[in-house]
């Protein structure tokens, strides 16, 4: 049996490891749900991801960015967001939280949200 020098533990366990962290990425998951696979803590699987595996950390980066929303989708939450009293509201409606409807405006809308509503606009 083979042992690492960095953390003393089988070649066979980082194998294993490696694979939990392939299909973390394909359900896009990020560190938090690689801890959590591996039982250990988020902190400690971001070391390691990107100490031995630099390709999957880099996909794991790159995942984060990608817009998941189709123009479609964006304009939908969009007008949502116009049609409603506030952000609370409007992150109620959408069933998602105050912080993420923060980033989701940041993002698709951040000159306001005519502009962003001629852009999306099917």
């Amino acid at each position: 049996m083979q042992y690492n020098h960095m953390t003393k533990l089988p070649d066979s366990v980082w194998r294993l490891r490696k694979r939990k962290v392939i299909q973390v990425i394909a359900q896009s998951g990020g560190y938090r749900e690689i801890g959590q696979a591996w039982g250990t803590s988020n902190v400690y699987a971001n070391i390691q991801v990107r100490e031995r595996w630099p390709h999957l950390a880099a996909e794991i980066r790159d995942r984060r960015f990608k817009n998941a929303y189709s123009p479609e989708v964006v304009y939908h939450r969009l007008q949502t967001v116009l049609e409603s009293k506030n952000h609370r509201q409007a992150a109620k409606k959408l069933g998602i939280t105050s912080p993420a409807l923060h980033f989701f405006l940041k993002r698709h809308a951040p000159y306001g949200l005519e502009d962003a509503l001629d852009l999306y606009r099917p």
